[in-house]
């Protein structure tokens, strides 16, 4: 009969236990009050591109990323986006890929100091002086550039360790 009774109780541990691990993001109650709220996830994102809100938006869902400062990484590649501007919301992000996209400004990058590596390969950069105040940024892709001036890629080889520069400022 022992046995009996520690067996049915084990049962009922495990069935609570396993009810549990499927409640993780929903609140919990007794009596009335909460006992443990899940943490939110980030909703506002201040990008104006819908494509980069849609990535970033998925990021965080990903990643469960509930403050802005926690995202550090952000792959966006061939995903249609033409702006940037609001991205800087996420000022914390070390790495960033926003190759094979229509992006022509990069104003959105101004302090973001974070940045270590950022590929904007394939897009249609024309201008060069906000990656200058990346003070972090030791790996860059500029490939695919065709519109972006060759001064300023030699201005940024100068300071960043690693540039992958467009074909036409290679050319000698």
């Amino acid at each position: 009969m022992c046995i009996a009774k520690r067996s049915n109780m084990m049962m009922l541990i495990l069935m609570v236990l396993f009810n549990l691990t499927g409640c993780e993001g929903y609140q919990w109650q007794v009596n009335d009050r909460a006992v443990y709220t899940p943490p939110s996830t980030l909703i506002d994102i201040q990008a104006t591109d819908f494509a980069l809100r849609a990535c970033i938006d998925q990021t965080i869902k990903d990643q469960n990323i509930t403050s802005a400062n926690q995202l550090t990484t952000l792959i966006c590649t061939n995903a249609g986006i033409v702006s940037i501007e609001g991205l800087n919301q996420f000022n914390q992000l070390e790495q960033v890929n926003l190759a094979n996209n229509t992006i022509s400004s990069v104003s959105g990058l101004i302090g973001m100091s974070a940045i270590v590596k950022l590929s904007l390969e394939n897009n249609d950069i024309k201008e060069i002086q906000p990656l200058l105040g990346l003070m972090k940024l030791t790996s860059l892709n500029l490939a695919g550039n065709s519109a972006l001036p060759c001064e300023g890629v030699a201005q940024l080889s100068a300071q960043v360790s690693s540039v992958y520069a467009p074909e036409h400022c290679t050319r000698h």
